[in-house]
C-alpha cells in the first residue's frame, strides 16, 4: 500500500497501479497460408534396439575375472560373435523392408516414403488465401 501523501490526496482520481500496461489485444499476422503440405521430409529410420547387450556383459564380467584373457573366456566370445552375426542379419532384413516401402511393424510409425505416397495420391487443395 503506498503512502498518502498530499500530492495523491490531491488527485480526484483513485490511485491506480499499471495504468499504462492496458491489455491491447492480439493481433494475428498470416505470414504463410495455414495449409498442409503434400510431403514429409525423409529422414533415416531408426531400426531398433541395442542387439547383443548381455551377451556383451557376459564376455566382459569372464574377462575381468581372467584378468582380459581371451582364450579362457573363447565360449563367451564366440557367443557374442555370433549373437552379433544374427543382429546385422536382422537389421539388414529390416533395412531391405523399409526399402519396399512397408512398415517393420504394426504398432511402429510409417515410413516417410510410406506417407508421401499417401499424401500424393490426396493432395490438398490449392491455397486461396491471399496474403497482404
Amino acid at each position: 500500500m503506498p503512502k498518502l501523501t498530499e500530492i495523491m490526496l490531491a488527485y480526484n482520481r483513485p490511485f491506480k497501479k499499471f495504468t499504462n500496461y492496458k491489455p491491447q489485444g492480439y493481433k494475428y499476422k498470416i505470414v504463410l497460408p495455414p495449409v498442409l503440405r503434400d510431403y514429409v521430409s525423409e529422414r533415416k529410420e531408426k531400426l531398433g534396439k541395442a542387439y547383443c547387450v548381455e551377451e556383451m556383459s557376459i564376455m566382459m564380467a569372464c574377462w575381468k575375472q581372467n584378468d582380459f584373457n581371451q582364450q579362457r573366456c573363447s565360449q563367451e566370445l564366440a557367443a557374442f560373435h555370433k549373437c552379433v552375426v544374427e543382429a546385422q542379419a536382422a537389421e539388414q532384413a529390416a533395412r531391405e523392408t523399409l526399402k519396399q516401402g512397408k512398415s517393420l511393424n504394426v504398432g511402429q510409425r510409417m515410413p516417410a516414403s510410406q506417407v508421401n505416397k499417401l499424401l500424393k495420391r490426396y493432395p490438398q487443395p490449392p491455397v486461396t488465401i491471399q496474403l497482404k
